[in-house]
């Protein structure tokens, strides 16, 4: 018996607040998954709580076209509160609400302007402290050819203890360093060459 065209539908249900019991539950609506114009094809959610509270899972539907051989994938939020009616008609508003009405402040004298949060305020160093460079050996080990491999062989400790955990931080330190001097540099040339061609705007 051949199958007629269209794409098949199955569930699949993730939950965000609870993994080890499911609050909600989704079933396709009778034994055909096959989507077809002129037929509709339903999904059942119940809920089942658990105790009062909110609710909140996600429902994902993958589709499989049969023609391409592909699938993809539709997310959907459900959400859900469970409470008491006697609670929520004692704690609904009774009036509408009125906003305060504004008095201004009575100011007497002069507004002295505050000072600047030290945040804001560029630091002003008394003493510079010099520098400490890394190898140019590990830098260029770290970003040579198969450079973890060749770290791990040539500069990190061999046992990770007491005695050498400065040593392997340290060199773990200068590489993110490095690393974080040269993504500013990455997107610069990046740039560069997005400017330079007629179908990027920057």
């Amino acid at each position: 018996m051949a199958k007629p065209p269209g794409e098949r539908l199955s569930t699949v249900l993730s939950a965000f607040l609870n993994q080890t019991l499911y609050s909600f539950s989704a079933t396709l609506v009778g034994k055909s998954r096959w989507i077809n114009p002129w037929r509709e094809l339903s999904i059942t959610i119940v809920f089942r709580p658990s105790y009062e509270g909110r609710y909140e899972e996600t429902l994902e539907l993958t589709f499989h076209d049969v023609r391409r051989n592909e699938r993809f994938s539709i997310a959907r939020r459900i959400r859900a509160t469970v409470g008491s009616i006697d609670d929520q008609n004692y704690l609904k508003p009774k009036a509408p609400y009125i906003r305060r009405r504004s008095v201004p402040l009575p100011l007497d004298g002069p507004i002295i302007a505050p000072l600047r949060p030290p945040t804001w305020t560029e630091t002003k160093w008394v003493v510079f402290l010099p520098e400490y460079e890394a190898p140019s050996s590990l830098i260029n080990a770290a970003y040579g050819f198969d450079g973890r491999k060749v770290v791990a062989r040539n500069f990190m400790p061999s046992v990770f203890n007491e005695k050498t955990y400065g040593r392997h931080f340290q060199y773990m330190l200068w590489i993110e360093e490095e690393q974080r001097r040269l993504t500013p540099q990455l997107y610069v040339s990046i740039s560069d060459v997005l400017a330079d061609t007629a179908c990027f705007f920057l």
